[in-house]
């Protein structure tokens, strides 16, 4: 029973098919170049074209060989990807270099060859410190110890959760000035001398099934118990706090100076500490702080430059 079933499906399929012929080849073939065809432009819409990416990146190290001979500059491989920048027309996927200096740490941008020049990012991404700023933030993580800073908090059951310390802006809205950068490029990272105020910043959240709402008073007592657990690590100029209660209530105080913070709320010091907070510039309480205001964060200025700067420009030389 088995076997007659099995030829009559064998029967069937040999029927479907369509007999070898030179127009069935032909077809045949026709379809295989289609989808061969169609498979290219859709890889080379996603990843490029590998021999337009290899002539792209030739083009760049021809240009750094003829113009910037000797001093180090290094070009990776490119890669295709999407790049906007309006001054210079740009809007679409390009292939796209990065671009390092040899000797440098902080030197590094991307290049494009567009319309027989190179255009690179060096101004925005180099030249006014955003490297710079990137690689002493991190190094000046180093300096705080979280997990002490915890072992400090965690037993006053006040919600801690975690820190990091910043830098501020201190007045300073032209942090990433192209002319005037804050951040010199490969500067010695010297936290004896750095080049803008560090500020610790405490986040604290509700412990467990607590239920609570923010008000001043929590705000102001963990802002001192923040104070006093860091101060035994070392002298930081500010430091900033968000507290977080139950059903979205939330409180902020930013950059504010360690000499204005006391040891506890208690006492004289401690009112005079709290109608501090309360009268604090609208910005200084508010998460707005960090996008706009009249002293804009160091990370806002960052962002800025990066969507709002010059973007692409033709390589200097």
């Amino acid at each position: 029973m088995m076997t007659k079933l099995k030829r009559k499906l064998t029967g069937a399929l040999q029927a479907a098919v369509p007999p070898k012929t030179w127009l069935t080849r032909t077809l045949a073939g026709a379809l295989a170049l289609v989808i061969i065809v169609w498979l290219m432009v859709v890889v080379d819409n996603q990843v490029g074209n590998p021999l337009a990416a290899w002539y792209n990146e030739q083009k760049i190290i021809a240009h750094y060989n003829a113009y910037h001979p000797g001093e180090g500059y290094v070009v990776g491989p490119a890669k295709y990807q999407w790049v906007y920048s309006p001054s210079m027309g740009l809007d679409g996927r390009y292939y796209v270099c990065r671009v390092y200096k040899t000797g440098s740490v902080d030197t590094g941008f991307c290049a494009i060859f567009y319309k027989d020049a190179v255009l690179t990012t060096k101004a925005v991404e180099t030249d006014s410190g955003s490297n710079t700023y990137n690689r002493f933030r991190n190094e000046l993580q180093q300096h705080l110890d979280k997990e002490a800073l915890y072992d400090e908090l965690a037993p006053l059951h006040i919600g801690f959760s975690s820190a990091s310390l910043l830098f501020y802006a201190d007045g300073n809205r032209q942090v990433f000035s192209l002319e005037n950068p804050v951040f010199r490029v490969d500067a010695p990272f010297d936290m004896a001398h750095l080049p803008l105020p560090p500020v610790v910043t405490g986040f604290f959240w509700p412990e467990g099934q607590a239920y609570y709402e923010v008000d001043l008073p929590m705000l102001a007592d963990r802002l001192c118990a923040l104070k006093n657990a860091a101060e035994k690590q070392g002298d930081f100029p500010y430091y900033s706090i968000e507290v977080y209660g139950n059903e979205g209530t939330a409180l902020f105080a930013y950059d504010i100076p360690a000499e204005k913070i006391p040891v506890s709320v208690q006492g004289e010091e401690g009112a005079a500490f709290l109608a501090y907070l309360e009268n604090l510039p609208p910005e200084q309480q508010s998460g707005l702080y960090t996008t706009e205001g009249d002293n804009p964060s160091v990370d806002t200025q960052k962002t800025e430059l990066l969507f709002s700067g010059p973007g692409y420009q033709p390589c200097d030389h």
